[in-house]
């Protein structure tokens, strides 16, 4: 999903929060909830601009990492398991692989 605001914009958003602002007035200003907020907060409180433009990046390549992990996985088991003579149905390796690949996170 793509979100509509910019770091900046969340930063100074939580920023005027820390000045004093009510959350119900920026929330009302910017056209979000206080739980949007909120985990806004949770995200970004104590982060600077570049900062959290770094995090996000971070996100980026670390998702990309685990899909990466996960074809690689998928991989190996397809070789595995033509290595050892069972040819198993697509869907059920796919499973195989996702069961195996959820109890590791990276």
């Amino acid at each position: 999903m793509k979100n509509r605001y910019s770091e900046e914009q969340i930063i100074r958003a939580i920023k005027q929060h820390e000045a004093g602002v009510k959350v119900d007035d920026i929330c009302r200003e910017m056209g979000i909830s206080s739980r949007t907020f909120y985990t806004w907060c949770s995200k970004y409180a104590g982060l600077e601009v570049n900062e959290a433009k770094r995090l996000r990046e971070l996100e980026s390549e670390n998702s990309k990492l685990k899909r990466l992990f996960a074809d690689k996985l998928l991989e190996v088991e397809a070789i595995q398991s033509a290595v050892d003579g069972h040819h198993l149905h697509g869907s059920l390796l796919i499973e195989r692989i996702e069961k195996n690949f959820c109890a590791h996170p990276i």
